[in-house]
C-alpha cells in the first residue's frame, strides 16, 4: 500500500469513529440516516419516514448522496442533514417509531417539535404533540404559549382551556412576546384574551351597581331608625372586587382567606347605622353568596370558532 493510499484509509476511519449515532437510532438494519444541526446522526427505516411525512417521503425519492452500490449503501446508509437539532429530530423520531413516546420537558422544546411537525408535514406526530397541551405543568405555567399553539393549529378544546389559564397569567409578560413572534400569533387572537377579561370585569360591575343590592338604592335607608344611610364600605368593596379581577380576571381569590380578611371585607360585613348602631346594615351571607355565583356565570374561555 502506498504512502497516499495508507494516509487516506487513517483519514476514513478516523473520521467514522468521530461520527456520533443516537443511542436509541443505531439499528443494523436502518437503511437512511439523518443528521441534526448539532451533529448527531440517527439511523432510520425510510419505510417509517416516508409513511409519516409526505415530504420525507419525496425526498427520499430523489438521488440521494452517499452510496452508490447495494454494498455501498449496505455499508454506509445515504444520509441527510436537517436544520433541526438532535432533541427535536429525537421527539419526531420516537413518535413515528413504536417505542417509548418522548419526555418534553419545556413550552418551547414542545413549541419547537410542533413547528418541525407542520414543516415536514407529519400529521401524526402532530395528533401526538397535541396531547402535550393538556398537561397541567404547562397549562398552568405557560397559558398564553399553549394558547398561542392552540390557535395556530385550530386545536379547539386545547384554546378553550389554555384561555381560561391565562386567566391567572400575565398576558403582558415580555417573555411572551417571543412565542408571539414564533408562533404567527394573530393580533385578533390576542386582541381575543383582553377581550376575555374585559367581559368578565365589565359584567362583574355591572352587576354589583344593579338593583339586586340595597346599597346601590337613592333610598337606602335604616331599618331600625328610618334614617337615610350614606355607607361607603359597600362602594369600598364593590371596587376591591373589581381591582381583584383586574389582576386576576379569573377571580379563584375572591372571597379566599386573605380577600375576606381584608379591611374592604371586614368593614362592609361589620358595618352599622351611624345614627342607632342598633344592627348590621347589610345580609352579609346573601350579599356574598350573590356575588360569588355570579361569578360562575362571566365567561371563563374562547370558542377560536366562533
Amino acid at each position: 500500500m502506498s504512502k497516499r493510499e495508507s494516509s487516506s484509509s487513517t483519514m476514513a476511519s478516523s473520521s467514522a469513529s468521530t461520527e456520533k449515532y443516537h443511542t436509541d437510532f443505531c439499528s443494523q438494519t436502518a437503511d437512511f440516516v439523518v443528521r441534526s444541526c448539532d451533529g448527531i446522526r440517527f439511523k432510520c427505516h425510510r419505510l417509517f419516514l416516508q409513511e409519516s411525512s409526505p415530504v420525507f417521503r419525496t425526498m427520499l425519492t430523489l438521488p440521494q448522496p452517499g452510496a452508490s452500490t447495494l454494498m455501498d449503501s449496505a455499508l454506509k446508509p445515504p444520509s441527510i442533514d436537517l436544520l433541526e437539532d438532535s432533541t427535536t429530530l429525537e421527539i419526531l423520531l420516537r413518535i413515528i417509531y413504536p417505542m417509548p413516546q418522548p419526555t418534553i420537558e419545556s413550552i418551547s422544546v414542545l413549541a419547537i417539535a410542533f413547528f418541525a411537525a407542520e414543516k415536514y408535514d407529519m400529521a401524526g406526530v402532530i395528533s401526538t404533540l397535541r396531547l402535550h397541551l393538556r398537561d397541567e405543568r404547562f397549562l398552568i405555567g405557560n397559558p398564553v404559549h399553549v394558547f398561542a399553539l392552540a390557535c395556530r393549529f385550530q386545536f379547539v378544546v386545547e384554546a378553550k382551556a389554555a384561555s381560561r389559564a391565562t386567566l391567572t397569567a400575565n398576558i403582558h409578560d415580555p417573555v411572551n412576546s417571543e412565542v408571539f413572534e414564533k408562533t404567527g400569533f394573530k393580533v385578533a387572537d390576542l386582541i381575543s384574551l383582553h377581550s376575555l377579561r374585559h367581559k368578565r370585569i365589565d359584567g362583574m360591575r355591572e352587576f354589583l351597581d344593579g338593583d339586586r343590592f340595597e346599597g346601590n338604592a337613592l333610598d337606602f335607608t335604616c331599618v331600625t331608625c328610618d334614617k337615610k344611610l350614606n355607607d361607603i364600605t359597600w362602594p369600598l368593596l364593590k371596587a376591591s372586587i373589581l381591582k381583584e379581577l383586574y389582576w386576576r380576571p379569573l377571580g379563584d381569590t375572591i372571597f379566599a382567606p386573605d380577600f375576606l380578611k381584608s379591611n374592604a371585607v371586614q368593614s362592609f360585613i361589620n358595618s352599622k347605622c351611624e345614627e342607632c348602631q342598633e344592627r348590621l346594615i347589610y345580609e352579609k351571607g346573601k350579599t356574598l353568596a350573590m356575588i360569588s355565583e355570579f361569578l360562575k356565570s362571566l365567561p371563563e374561555s374562547i370558542d377560536i370558532t366562533r
